[in-house]
């Protein structure tokens, strides 16, 4: 059984994939409706660091 720090962690992981696969503007919409400000500002985040290895080749 998932803690909450797991299920939010989970959450989070699926907004990141949502947003590669099928854009940041969906993504957010996702993360919106799940009314949380702290899974969206650690989408944010995430999001962020991604988005920076991306643009230095590491992924």
């Amino acid at each position: 059984m998932l803690n909450n720090r797991d299920s939010l962690k989970e959450k989070v992981n699926s907004l990141i994939e949502i947003a590669f696969r099928e854009g940041i503007e969906k993504a957010i919409k996702e993360a919106r409706k799940l009314n949380s400000p702290y899974i969206l500002d650690e989408f944010h985040d995430r999001l962020i660091e991604k988005i920076k290895q991306y643009k230095n080749g590491k992924i």
